[in-house]
Protein backbone atom coordinates (compact mmCIF):
# COMPACT_ATOMS: atom_id res chain seq x y z
CA UNK A 1 0.00 0.00 0.00
CA UNK A 2 3.30 2.15 0.29
CA UNK A 3 2.86 3.71 3.44
CA UNK A 4 5.96 4.34 5.56
CA UNK A 5 6.23 3.04 8.74
CA UNK A 6 5.82 6.15 10.71
CA UNK A 7 2.26 6.76 9.12
CA UNK A 8 1.62 3.23 10.26
CA UNK A 9 2.31 3.49 13.72
CA UNK A 10 0.41 7.22 13.61
CA UNK A 11 -3.03 5.51 11.99
CA UNK A 12 -2.27 3.02 14.57
CA UNK A 13 -2.40 5.24 17.31
CA UNK A 14 -4.95 7.23 16.09
CA UNK A 15 -7.26 3.75 16.29
CA UNK A 16 -6.07 3.13 19.66
CA UNK A 17 -7.12 6.14 20.95
CA UNK A 18 -10.66 5.53 19.40
CA UNK A 19 -10.99 2.39 20.61
CA UNK A 20 -10.82 3.65 24.17
CA UNK A 21 -14.41 5.51 23.50
CA UNK A 22 -16.30 2.82 21.41
CA UNK A 23 -15.65 -0.57 20.82
CA UNK A 24 -13.26 -1.15 17.37
CA UNK A 25 -15.92 -2.78 15.68
CA UNK A 26 -18.13 0.42 15.12
CA UNK A 27 -14.74 2.45 14.23
CA UNK A 28 -15.75 1.93 10.70
CA UNK A 29 -19.46 3.07 10.97
CA UNK A 30 -17.67 6.06 13.26
CA UNK A 31 -15.40 6.72 10.55
CA UNK A 32 -17.63 6.57 7.32
CA UNK A 33 -20.12 9.35 9.88
CA UNK A 34 -17.33 11.38 10.07
CA UNK A 35 -16.28 11.46 5.93
CA UNK A 36 -20.17 11.77 5.69
CA UNK A 37 -19.91 15.45 7.90
CA UNK A 38 -16.83 16.59 6.47
CA UNK A 39 -18.24 16.10 2.78
CA UNK A 40 -21.28 18.03 4.02
CA UNK A 41 -19.27 21.06 5.19
CA UNK A 42 -16.99 20.75 2.39
CA UNK A 43 -20.39 21.41 0.10
CA UNK A 44 -21.95 24.09 2.89
CA UNK A 45 -17.88 25.76 2.32
CA UNK A 46 -19.33 25.65 -0.89
CA UNK A 47 -22.20 26.63 -0.96
CA UNK A 48 -21.34 29.47 1.36
CA UNK A 49 -18.46 30.73 -1.48
CA UNK A 50 -20.94 30.43 -4.10
CA UNK A 51 -23.22 32.71 -1.88
CA UNK A 52 -20.37 35.19 -1.39
CA UNK A 53 -19.11 36.02 -4.57
CA UNK A 54 -22.96 36.50 -5.84
CA UNK A 55 -23.22 39.22 -3.05
CA UNK A 56 -20.13 40.71 -3.89
CA UNK A 57 -21.04 40.81 -7.49
CA UNK A 58 -24.27 42.36 -6.83
CA UNK A 59 -22.46 44.72 -4.26
CA UNK A 60 -20.31 46.03 -7.04
CA UNK A 61 -23.24 46.53 -9.28
CA UNK A 62 -24.74 48.84 -6.59
CA UNK A 63 -21.26 50.66 -5.87
CA UNK A 64 -21.84 51.10 -9.59
CA UNK A 65 -25.18 52.78 -9.92
CA UNK A 66 -24.67 55.00 -6.94
CA UNK A 67 -21.28 56.15 -8.48
CA UNK A 68 -23.13 56.82 -11.91
CA UNK A 69 -26.08 58.45 -10.29
CA UNK A 70 -23.62 60.90 -8.03
CA UNK A 71 -21.99 61.57 -11.20
CA UNK A 72 -25.39 62.46 -12.86
CA UNK A 73 -26.44 64.20 -9.83
CA UNK A 74 -23.44 66.18 -9.88
CA UNK A 75 -23.45 66.99 -14.02
CA UNK A 76 -26.79 68.76 -12.94
CA UNK A 77 -26.09 70.43 -10.85
CA UNK A 78 -28.24 68.59 -8.08
CA UNK A 79 -25.19 67.24 -5.83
Amino acid sequence: MNISPDRIVELASEIWELSKNMPISQIPSYLTEKLTEKENLENEIKKINTDKSRILEEYNKILQRSDTTNETLEDTGFH
